[in-house]
């Protein structure tokens, strides 16, 4: 009896993604990301459109400039563009971070950037948070 070529090829497709052995892929990327050499913004340009205040963009602007936080006026950094800062930029970072570089000790450095944050930003010299005078 002849088995179709199809049916030999799904069988062996099957068999390669139940194979506990070894998984095919430690990591998982988006095709966006091409395994770890870019970086896939998409859903956090979606956010980033819906802020209020905040000026519409293109994606590729959006990709040129949307590390200079320090660009938006401190009047503007209300409770939406902190959401979309904590919850949508910086876990995605720091996620994409996390799968190209597991070997950096993530929150040591994290540590070091926010006492650096800190001291800068109480003394009004962190860009774009100045010090306000009442």
């Amino acid at each position: 009896i002849a088995i179709p070529m199809s049916m030999e090829y799904d069988d062996f497709m099957r068999s390669l993604q139940e194979t506990d052995d070894e998984p095919l892929a430690l990591v998982n990327f988006t095709d966006e990301e091409g395994y770890g050499r870019f970086l896939d913004l998409h859903q956090c340009y979606e956010v980033y459109l819906n802020i209020k205040g905040i000026e519409k963009l293109d994606y590729l602007t959006y990709l040129q400039t949307f590390d200079r936080l320090y660009d938006i006026p401190k009047e503007r950094k209300l409770h939406e563009y902190k959401q979309y800062l904590d919850q949508h930029l910086f876990t995605y970072l720091f996620d994409f971070l996390k799968k190209i570089k597991p070997l950096i000790d993530i929150d040591n450095d994290l540590a070091n950037v926010k006492q650096d944050f800190e001291l800068k930003y109480n003394d009004g010299l962190f860009p774009g948070w100045p010090v306000s005078i009442n």
